[in-house]
């Protein structure tokens, strides 16, 4: 149990110092350090992330710092996304959907090792055409049939998206962005979950805690540390769990080995059918 203490840590230093990371480290931790099978350890960082991201942005949401309009724009079909990432994932195995969370992993640590300037003040006047707003909707329903299909919140995505596509700060995309990643990890789970598995409820608790503590102390002690060499040695972090998890899965759906066929309702079964 001292793993899900020290990982609901990590997970929430994660998020509260660089806005992203949650389901990135979550899944990984439940599978690999936990034990738990991968479907089941997919559904659970649903819950997770879901409940971290969505405590988080209430302090975003009293300082104004969410855009309600984009909410529903981008999250709307976000939730539509996630649900028929996780349709498509029931017939998938485990190890395809573990691969393509190590490609995302991967896409987090290039943007961390090589990030693109954003604009972090004030919010830029909000695009009129309609075009764009259709583009934006199409941008939340592919990010949410992606990142869902992996178990992922995909806040790594959604905020360059938010403050490029849409004209927001950086503070005020993060508060929106939750608000999303909250929106998406509910239509994943309620989806997920008619799988039946037997979730475990208390390390849930354990890191929906504890990883609000660490949110809020990441939050804290952000300003107190250089970002550019954070984010720097946690994509360099990034880039060695992505080949990890790349290798390790990928030679197990290559060679046809034992895969995901999971008896819903054991908690520790390996799935049949999930960041």
């Amino acid at each position: 149990m001292i793993f899900a203490w020290v990982g609901a840590a990590v997970v929430g230093l994660a998020m509260g110092l660089l806005g992203s990371g949650g389901s990135i480290l979550t899944i990984p931790m439940l599978i690999y350090l936990l034990g738990h099978p991968e479907k089941q350890a997919i559904t659970e960082a649903f819950v997770i992330v879901g409940s971290i991201a969505l405590m988080s942005s209430l302090p975003y949401a009293m300082r104004t710092q969410v855009k309600w309009k984009y909410v529903l724009l981008f999250g709307i079909p976000g939730m539509i996304g996630s649900y028929g990432g996780q349709v498509v994932a029931v017939f998938a195995r485990s190890e395809l959907q573990l691969v393509v969370l190590s490609l995302l992993i991967g896409a987090a640590a290039y943007k961390m090792l090589f990030p693109r300037v954003l604009p972090a003040n004030e919010d830029c006047p909000e695009p009129k055409p309609e075009p764009r707003k259709v583009s934006i909707a199409i941008d939340g329903l592919l990010v949410g049939l992606v990142t869902a299909f992996a178990g992922v919140g995909g806040g790594f995505l959604v905020v360059p998206v938010l403050v490029l596509r849409c004209g927001l700060s950086m503070h005020t995309a993060i508060g929106t962005a939750l608000f999303i990643i909250a929106l998406k990890s509910g239509a994943g789970y309620a989806k997920a979950v008619e799988q039946g598995f037997s979730l475990e409820w208390g390390v849930i608790a354990i890191f929906v805690g504890i990883g609000m503590l660490g949110s809020a102390a990441g939050v804290m002690i952000g300003p107190r540390i250089n970002q550019r060499a954070l984010q720097k040695s946690f994509g360099c972090f990034l880039v060695l769990m992505a080949i990890f998890i790349g290798v390790t899965e990928g030679s197990k759906l290559l060679s046809g080995g034992v895969g995901s066929t999971a008896e819903p309702g054991s908690a520790h079964a390996a799935p049949a059918d999930t960041g």
